[in-house]
């Protein structure tokens, strides 16, 4: 499980993403639910909005971001996926557009 300040979280949301506030608890509930191998990443984003190398199959969180046209959360959660299917990282490697994953 991803830890965070959450009250922080809550403002990139909406100040720095555009999330509506009334989505901002699901995404936040979400993202804790997240594997421990992401905290890493989480938390770089956190501190300045980079984003990590961390990777899947040769599938990094910039690809997903990009192929996927999703912001930072999503992707992470699409992450989430692969580290418990690795095949489906290679799968959207080879085709991004086909793979419909969670929070799209």
């Amino acid at each position: 499980m991803l830890s965070f300040d959450e009250n922080q979280l809550k403002s990139v949301l909406i100040e720095e993403e555009g999330i509506e506030e009334s989505k901002t608890s699901f995404i936040i509930e979400n993202l804790k639910k997240l594997d421990d191998l992401l905290q890493e990443t989480m938390d770089q984003w956190m501190k300045d909005r980079s984003i990590s190398n961390f990777n899947v199959e040769g599938v990094d969180l910039k690809f997903i971001m990009e192929k996927g046209k999703v912001n930072f959360h999503n992707a992470l959660t699409i992450m989430n996926t692969f580290l418990y299917d690795p095949n489906l990282a290679k799968t959207y490697r080879k085709n991004p557009y086909t793979f419909s994953g969670p929070m799209r």
